[in-house]
């Protein structure tokens, strides 16, 4: 039964998968946005120059236009996608607590365009502080409901019984939660250009933490081939992630620029920003892998 249910909804775990490559295209084009300081570049909500939004001729998609303009159209393609995958779920799926989780995500979505939007009218730098930290939480969002529907989900569960594990669980949580408040300190630096020495210091932290839970899996679950593999690409991306934010912190100290990103300030500030949604995804996804594994309680969530 369980072995028919995993086949039958292999495609809606293919469309949960396509949701967070889309999602995950998207959060590089607002890299760009941000980076290249163009998010002002389109003046008015939802309208595009005062046009529809997608009848906005390609030909007057140049400059900065182009970047927010591709932006807000990849937004809508998210957007679409979301209702898509939460009509699905709610049509395929017998979890209920899955189906509401999938009403979160659609209601975060449209959260996610209406602050895009406030961020244009209002001309808020808060906005864009809060519509940068929380496109990391809905991007996450989506990558744990595509865990929620893969084989891993439905062919695991309490699979260690043999001793208690609830400080693994606890460290995993704290960890995740830490690098989420990074990625809200990095946030606040890139649109207002303060906290840098917080955003640093806390930096300090989470290697710290994410080096301590990668290597309590690899003792304590490493028998878990796919929860070894995430801590593994968890260790790996938090060396990469401090690399690419000192490579751009320096290019943009020496930058001869100071009013417009060249383009070597505008890639390196791209990659530490995704290479830091990938981080904070992927120590989600360990945080429910092990809870999923070790937690004999577990068996509620596939009710």
């Amino acid at each position: 039964m369980e072995t028919a249910s995993i086949k039958s909804n292999m495609w809606l775990s293919r469309f949960a998968f396509m949701t967070v490559g889309a999602t995950f295209i998207l959060l590089a084009i607002g890299g760009i946005v941000s980076s290249k300081g163009v998010g002002m570049a389109v003046p008015d909500w939802p309208t595009t120059f005062g046009e529809n939004m997608f009848t906005f001729p390609f030909s007057k998609m140049v400059g900065g236009v182009f970047y927010e303009h591709s932006h807000r159209l990849m937004g809508s393609l998210v957007g679409f996608l979301t209702i898509g995958l939460t009509f699905l779920i709610w049509w395929k799926e017998e979890r209920r607590w899955l189906k509401w989780l999938s009403v979160i995500a659609l209601i975060s979505v449209i959260l996610q365009g209406i602050m895009g939007g406030l961020r244009v009218i209002e001309i808020s730098t808060y906005y864009a502080v809060a519509h940068g930290a929380f496109a990391h939480l809905f991007f996450a969002l989506l990558v744990s409901i595509a865990l929620f529907l893969s084989d891993f989900w439905r062919d695991s569960g309490s699979v260690i019984h043999d001793e208690d594990h609830t400080a693994l669980r606890k460290l995993s949580i704290y960890t995740s939660i830490a690098v989420y408040i990074q990625l809200i300190l990095g946030a606040v630096y890139r649109h207002t250009g303060e906290l840098l020495w917080l955003h640093l210091l806390f930096a300090f932290v989470v290697t710290v933490l994410l080096f301590i839970l990668t290597d309590s899996v690899s003792k304590k679950i490493g028998k878990i081939a796919f929860l070894k593999k995430v801590s593994i690409l968890l260790g790996a991306l938090i060396i990469f992630q401090l690399f690419t934010g000192m490579g751009a912190f320096m290019v943009k100290l020496f930058s001869p620029d100071r009013l417009q990103a060249p383009p070597m300030v505008v890639g390196m500030t791209l990659v530490h920003v995704l290479s830091g949604a990938l981080l904070f995804a992927s120590s989600v996804v360990l945080t429910l892998g092990i809870i999923r594994s070790t937690n004999s309680t577990t068996e509620a969530l596939t009710a």
